[in-house]
């Protein structure tokens, strides 16, 4: 199971999510979004995506802000979760995806 978590204040991310998420079904692989994640540790070998954008002066979407300050303060035992962190951005801002880079440094 991979599961898309998505980071979005303006819906950019949730289409990007969406878009992946069709994708990874055409090569039939099973792929469901999450704008709300669980905030528990899946028992099985699980593949997470973190598709986010950056908000603000850097800071993280506001509904990925619990996940974030779960896996910062409860430091669960992420040993058997997979990775990949998508970030969307516009690089003209000194601030060009660092909510992604704090999600890629805090997983």
């Amino acid at each position: 199971m991979i599961t898309v978590i998505v980071g979005t204040q303006t819906g950019t991310a949730e289409f990007v999510a969406d878009e992946l998420q069709q994708l990874l079904t055409s090569y039939d692989l099973t792929a469901e979004v999450s704008l709300e994640p669980e905030l528990t540790v899946p028992d099985n070998n699980q593949t997470w995506i973190i598709c986010t954008a950056t908000h603000g002066a850097g800071d993280i979407p506001d509904n990925l802000i619990l996940f974030y300050q779960w896996l910062t303060s409860q430091k669960p035992d992420l040993s058997k979760i997979k990775f990949l962190v998508i970030g969307l951005g516009d690089s003209s801002y000194d601030t060009y995806c660092q909510a992604a880079d704090t999600m890629a440094r805090t997983l």
